[in-house]
């Protein structure tokens, strides 16, 4: 299993309409039949019956075509496992950009974005923990008694996303949109297999990469160009949304 991110166009099914106008066959009146006399006749209603039969098969056909969703992109990001690591990277990515960051940002906006990242990389809370039911688990139980890392089990690749809001307008990443990072909450705090993103998102997402594409290893920036970037681009470009599934 995996995660997919696809952009289609619906098309809209004009079968109903036209299939019923071509159901209907197009005989001779009887008028022609007698002026060409039963037998012309007779071959006449044949030609026009076949005919009308192969242009109803031919709609029926194009009926289905038309039913059927233009896929604009569809792209596989990764499995569902793996897709955590590539959010980590941006995280990490980002953390470096706002080090070397500058300009028109305000100091104290980067200072706070930097602490932002900071926190959804921190380890669950023991009331974290217990809130999930890991404590009560008597196989974290035995892990914790064997000094294991059971924070991993809440935090995949080390993202608390516990600590990461799930609206975009929320108070605590004021600072990374101050930033021009607004799009890394996107990319990094979504469902795997359900909802979308508008073509306003995805052009967050975008901008949020073109900041932090140079501070990516090179494996994980190729994995976002390959996969990520296009359906981004097409969702912008076509104004569509992007799907998950």
């Amino acid at each position: 299993m995996g995660l997919d991110w696809i952009v289609r166009r619906p098309k809209k099914s004009l079968g109903s309409t036209r299939s019923a106008v071509a159901a209907a066959p197009r005989y001779l009146t009887r008028l022609q039949a007698k002026k060409l006399g039963a037998a012309q006749a007779h071959t006449t209603t044949e030609q026009t019956t076949a005919t009308t039969d192969t242009k109803r098969d031919s709609d029926q056909d194009k009926d289905k075509d038309d039913d059927e969703d233009e896929y604009v992109a569809n792209e596989r990001i990764g499995s569902y496992s793996s897709v955590h690591a590539l959010r980590r990277a941006w995280i990490d990515a980002a953390q470096a950009w706002l080090a070397g960051a500058g300009g028109p940002s305000a100091a104290a906006n980067i200072a706070e974005a930097a602490r932002t990242l900071r926190q959804w990389l921190q380890p669950p809370t023991l009331w974290q923990q217990t809130m999930a039911g890991l404590t009560a688990d008597p196989m974290v139980r035995a892990a914790l008694a064997m000094g294991m890392p059971v924070a991993s089990m809440m935090a995949p690749e080390g993202i608390n996303y516990a600590l990461i809001p799930d609206r975009t307008d929320a108070p605590e990443i004021k600072a990374l949109r101050d930033c021009g990072l607004q799009g890394l909450q996107l990319m990094v705090k979504h469902s795997d297999c359900d909802g979308q993103y508008s073509p306003g998102e995805a052009a967050d997402i975008l901008r949020t990469y073109e900041l932090i594409q140079t501070h990516l290893a090179s494996d994980k920036r190729e994995w976002s160009e390959s996969s990520v970037v296009p359906v981004l681009r097409a969702s912008v470009e076509h104004q569509m949304p992007v799907e998950f599934c």
